[in-house]
Parts: structure tokens; sequence; C-alpha cells
């Protein structure tokens, strides 16, 4: 027989160490503001150079939100705030953060592509959605009494 199903699911905390779980809503806050000081330096080639070594800017912008939303992400399940509604709310706090991240760039020299908003919302989304799965089997491994099938 199965347990009965609820809105919210097991959170990580109940399998992160203690010390991940103190230390994700700062790690989490540090790379917010790394990543804001990085899309509004007025220079970035000075820091990533230029070159075949070098992603695109479109696949950094993916990698860079992949990075937050994750993050972010993992902070909402690890303190067990993981519900539809409450990721929704952060998927969607993130896209807008993403936009006017892009929409203040101009003050600083930068450029504001819609293009790059776009890939920081494939990013948001592949960024939740791993830890998604990762919640999902979590879960499903303490439902089965952590026994494989």
């Amino acid at each position: 027989m199965s347990a009965p199903r609820s809105n919210t699911v097991m959170p990580l905390g109940r399998v992160l160490p203690a010390w991940l779980r103190a230390a994700l809503p700062g790690i989490t806050a540090a790379y917010t503001l790394l990543l804001v000081c990085a899309t509004h330096y007025p220079r970035p080639q000075e820091i990533l150079g230029a070159g075949p070594g070098v992603p695109s800017d479109k696949t950094m912008h993916v990698v860079a939100y992949f990075l937050l939303a994750g993050l972010a992400a993992a902070t909402f399940a690890a303190r067990g705030s993981w519900t539809v509604s409450r990721v929704a709310g952060l998927a969607a706090g993130l896209v807008v953060f993403a936009a006017v991240d892009e929409a203040t760039q101009p003050f600083f020299s930068r450029f504001a592509d819609r293009l790059d908003w776009v890939a920081d919302c494939a990013g948001v989304a592949l960024g939740i959605g791993a830890v998604a799965v990762v919640v999902m089997a979590v879960t499903r491994r303490a439902r089965d009494g952590g026994e494989r099938t």
C-alpha cells in the first residue's frame, strides 16, 4: 500500500548535510550578486577573453541562469518549500529578474538583447527541472523505504 500523497514532497534537507542546508541561501545570494556584477560589467571581453575556446554568449546565459535557478531551487527544496505553487513562483521571479537584468544593462554601456533573456529563461527552466528530477528521485527512494526496485 502506498503512502497518501500531499502537495509537498520530502525536502532535500533530510538528505543534505546540515552545513550545506545552512550554506545554500548564502551561496545563492553570493552567486546572484556575482551574476549581477558580471552581467553589468561594461567590457566583459576583458574578463572572458575572445576566441575559439570561449563559449557563445547565449551558452553563457543559459549556464549562468541554470546555476542561479538550480541554487535557488535547491535552497527551496532543502528548506521543505517544494510545492508546485512555490516553485512556479520561483520560476516567475527568476524570469522577471532576468528581464530586469537585461533591461538595466544599457545603463552600464551594455546592450540589452531579448534573445539573451530567452536564453536566461531556458537556463531557469533547466535549472529548476534538474532539481525537480533530484527531488522526485529522493522522494521516491524515501517512499519506497530506500529499497531499489
